[in-house]
């Protein structure tokens, strides 16, 4: 009986003294001092951009506004797009859309947003220009691999051609239909 008198009071006891510290001996120094925690944190100045960071609807939307006045057909189209730093590797126009392999160097600083500007606003002339023209579609690569597509719907287009909406407004339509490769 004893024992299982001592067992519980000791069970009991535990929860109770498991915070108390050890006693120390008053007048020391260390009685009162505790070290400091320490948090290992990895640098990231070179990580950081600079502030203020642009929003990616604002990358998008200054591509979108540097399209040019017109183009003439698909040609036209994908030549503006070079002009402007588009690197397309293939382009074909067929009879129900338009399709482009854009190739891509680099996800820094501006990642894709602000080509896909460039690409939207010159496919917005190119559909002012041409008869019943089909939706963009864009396969993005990055050193010969297939890393992502967005697409450009016509109604898009005509209604920023139409000024229904703005450049902002129009880059983040084509911005939200952009797939990586591991969202497919």
């Amino acid at each position: 009986m004893r024992r299982r008198h001592f067992v519980v009071s000791v069970a009991a006891a535990t929860p109770l003294a498991a915070g108390c510290a050890r006693p120390v001996e008053s007048g020391s120094d260390t009685a009162t001092k505790t070290p400091p925690k320490i948090q290992r944190q990895t640098p990231t100045s070179r990580l950081v951009p600079s502030l203020p960071v642009p929003e990616v609807k604002s990358i998008a939307e200054s591509g979108v506004e540097s399209a040019p006045d017109s183009v003439d057909g698909f040609d036209s189209f994908a030549a503006a797009l070079d002009e402007r730093g588009v690197d397309v590797v293939d382009g074909s126009e067929y009879e129900t859309f338009v399709s482009l392999t854009q190739a891509v160097d680099s996800f820094a600083d501006e990642g894709v947003a602000r080509s896909l500007g460039v690409v939207a606003g010159t496919y917005a002339t190119y559909v002012e220009a041409v008869d019943e023209p089909g939706p963009l579609s864009v396969t993005l690569e990055h050193e010969e691999s297939t890393m992502g597509e967005y697409a450009v719907a016509v109604e898009w287009a005509e209604e920023y051609l139409a000024d229904e909406t703005t450049a902002k407004e129009y880059g983040e339509k084509v911005l939200g239909t952009v797939k990586t490769k591991t969202e497919k």
